[in-house]
């Protein structure tokens, strides 16, 4: 049997929705927190469809700071792939972010809430997209994983991208 990207999408899904499940994918780095909210396939308009969306209290993120800062939730969009994450999947993803922010703009919510990015896929596409992180500071707001898909499940290793630099660059 072929596995494919819905059947990616099914597993986690399928997993968060009890505590159990939840426990087993931390168990495996998968990154999720608690979440009194979870979306699946959600229609953000003319911005698209993320795979994942859920909605936590910032106290559980204390690396973004929302918490202190007053703010009191956190949105996480999750983006799988496959096969390959790479530049496309983070500008994909925050399309959706975007989408998102301005739904709550639009409402007068916006100041409520701050976001995560999270990028899954079987392999990180290496290139000049990594620098991005150390420019804009990202490293607080996106997290990338690569997955592998074995006979007893899913199992996720995080990818450190900060401070990322070529081998041998020459300088």
């Amino acid at each position: 049997m072929k596995f494919i990207e819905k059947d990616l999408e099914d597993v986690i899904y399928s997993q968060l929705q009890t505590e159990e499940g939840r426990e087993a994918l931390l168990a495996r780095d998968f990154p999720v927190k608690d979440f009194f909210y979870l979306e699946r396939q959600l229609q953000i308009g003319r911005y698209g469809t993320a795979d994942l969306v859920t909605l936590s209290r910032a106290i559980y993120f204390p690396k973004i700071r929302a918490h202190e800062e007053g703010v009191p939730f956190i949105i996480t969009v999750y983006e799988l792939k496959l096969n390959e994450v790479g530049i496309n999947t983070l500008i994909q993803t925050a399309r959706y972010a975007k989408g998102i922010k301005v739904y709550l703009t639009k409402r007068g919510l916006l100041h409520l809430f701050r976001f995560r990015i999270i990028l899954i896929g079987r392999r990180v596409d290496i290139q000049d997209w990594v620098y991005l992180f150390d420019i804009l500071e990202l490293y607080e707001f996106v997290e990338v994983y690569e997955y592998e898909y074995q006979i007893d499940g899913l199992f996720f290793r995080p990818v450190s991208l900060h401070m990322y630099q070529l081998d041998n660059a020459g300088i």
